[in-house]
């Protein structure tokens, strides 16, 4: 697989996620969202899927996120390891 095609896999993985968190969450209260451990848990894995998008785009498209310096894309990477890891 050529490296364009895996940053555009990388980034529909990111963009699909945060469709999929959004769809979860649509019309939940804050209060309705802890209370629905199902809708935290897809939430959670959602976010795990855009911060691994993140960490391997950093590592291998490190170039073309730094044309996006609004983007937290280290932060993402921080994310993940935060919710898989604990730190």
């Amino acid at each position: 697989m050529s490296r364009h095609r895996r940053l555009a896999d990388y980034l529909r993985h990111v963009a699909d996620a945060a469709s999929k968190i959004q769809i979860y969450t649509e019309g939940l209260s804050k209060t309705d969202f802890d209370q629905d451990e199902r809708t935290q848990q897809a939430v959670i894995f959602n976010l795990v899927i855009i911060a691994e998008a993140a960490a391997r785009m950093l590592e291998t498209h490190a170039g073309f996120l730094d044309h996006y310096p609004d983007v937290p894309w280290k932060g993402m990477k921080g994310m993940r390891n935060r919710i898989t890891h604990g730190y």
